[in-house]
């Protein structure tokens, strides 16, 4: 495989730290591999409007493959919300999107191993989740993922648009296991 096939690997099919990639690849010389994957994800990165703690933009590679990834994500969501508004009584509204919300969680934690309990899913879901295990912050982004998707994201129609990107910094946040740069974004 060229440099560039391991980039593509490495983003589309695994999004793997550097620390990863050597213990994937097996050997610690991997600078060559490693630039050419940091240039491929710089290439196709787009800012989120979410921020992190120290007020940095979050970044999504937005390759072909990880485009289609999303797009599965929205058209399912998209099917769970319109399930969820055909339910006319609120109470009953309530119990469905918990009960399909647990399912997605427990799910989201058997995937990426986070080995959540469901007693912990059950906390996140009523907002009184107050752990502070590493192993469970993909579950936790997945559930602000969904709870944005289905009651906070803007309401004008629009959609994001992978495209028309202007770069003024680059850093990697590798305890955040993402790359962060400030881009513009707009809306279509």
């Amino acid at each position: 495989m060229s440099e560039k096939e391991w980039a593509v690997l490495y983003t589309d099919e695994q999004y793997l730290l550097r620390s990863e990639v050597i213990k994937a690849m097996n050997t610690t010389l991997i600078d060559g591999y490693w630039s050419d994957i940091q240039a491929y994800r710089r290439s196709k990165a787009i800012a989120f409007p979410f921020r992190t703690i120290t007020n940095r933009p979050f970044f999504l590679t937005a390759s072909d493959a990880i485009k289609a990834k999303i797009t599965q994500f929205e058209v399912a969501s998209a099917r769970f919300a319109n399930i969820l508004k055909k339910i006319s009584e609120p109470r009953e509204k309530e119990l469905a999107e918990r009960a399909c919300l647990l399912v997605a969680l427990r799910n989201c934690s058997t995937i990426e191993n986070a080995q959540m309990s469901e007693l912990s899913l059950k906390a996140l879901l009523n907002g009184t989740y107050a752990e502070s295990n590493p192993f469970h912050a993909p579950v936790i982004a997945y559930h602000s993922a969904l709870m944005y998707y289905l009651h906070d994201q803007p309401r004008f129609g629009g959609a994001w648009t992978f495209g028309e990107r202007r770069e003024t910094r680059f850093g990697s946040d590798h305890s955040l296991g993402c790359e962060y740069r400030q881009r513009g974004l707009r809306y279509r």
